[in-house]
């Protein structure tokens, strides 16, 4: 029996569409997550911890509903040290939008909101192999890198009379913090006051300098709260002789080497 032209061609689209359905129910890979999560996220954690407690019972969908896990930390890999026991929100309401349950240790990628809240994608809890502490911080150290060197190259153009500063610091005042949702009408700029341990690119010789950072909402916490030690990237205003800082760009003391590397020093 022989088949139609037509009837090819509609044979053909047929198994077109059932791939193309079947490629989009595949689930996201942990480096897909990671790169889409990280250029997205201010201050990124990474660490070793394991599962607590997990609310992964049944609920009612809402439009903002998350499920949260709580892990106890044990070692961190990257970025600013949450507390021994932090809560991961997780976006979502089906029992599917939660991460696996893993027994034992597991690598958990997230971002803070606040000291004792992360957020997280449910790709980016993995069980902490050696093979998966590799994967994660070489996603980590790449996404630094790009970030790092975006920054420098934006702020090197001829167009702007500005100086950048690189400098590691530990802010010296405490930092006021709301503990509710503002609203957010306009950005402004608050001032941190910093004690200078090192400068690591650019000209400052006074052991005190004051950034602002541009936030609508509050100031991050982690990494800004008084104590807190830190390396920051800023750039001096030849308008206003001001320093003004990114948030995007504050890495813990731990993160030195990635740092200097990514500024061409040793």
């Amino acid at each position: 029996m022989r088949i139609s032209t037509l009837g090819r061609v509609f044979l053909v689209l047929v198994a077109i569409t059932a791939c193309n359905a079947s490629a989009s129910e595949q689930p996201v890979g942990y480096s897909q997550a990671a790169d889409a999560f990280l250029p997205q996220t201010e201050s990124p954690v990474l660490f070793v911890g394991q599962i607590l407690e997990a609310d992964l019972g049944p609920v009612a969908c809402k439009v903002t509903y998350s499920r949260n896990i709580t892990y106890s930390v044990s070692t961190v890999l990257f970025g600013f040290a949450p507390p021994s026991r932090v809560k991961v929100a997780y976006p979502g309401c089906t029992k599917s939008d939660a991460p696996r349950s893993y027994q034992g240790d597991v690598l958990v990628l997230a971002k803070f909101y606040r000291p004792d809240l992360c957020g997280s994608r449910k790709e980016l809890v993995v069980p902490a192999t050696p093979a998966n502490l590799r994967r994660a911080q070489s996603l980590l150290n790449a996404d630094l890198k790009k970030k790092i060197s975006r920054y420098m190259r934006d702020h090197r153009s001829p167009r702007h009379k500005i100086r950048v500063l690189v400098f590691e610091g530990t802010v010296r005042d405490p930092v006021p913090h709301s503990q509710y949702p503002m609203p957010c009408k306009e950005q402004v700029n608050v001032p941190i006051d910093y004690d200078v341990e090192q400068v690591l690119h650019g000209d400052w010789t006074d052991p005190r300098m004051v950034v602002y950072f541009g936030v609508c909402f509050n100031l991050p916490d982690p990494p800004i709260r008084v104590g807190q030690r830190m390396i920051v990237f800023a750039y001096v205003s030849a308008w206003q002789s001001r320093v003004y800082g990114f948030l995007s760009l504050l890495f813990a003391p731990e993160q030195m080497p990635q740092v200097k590397a990514a500024l061409g020093l040793r």
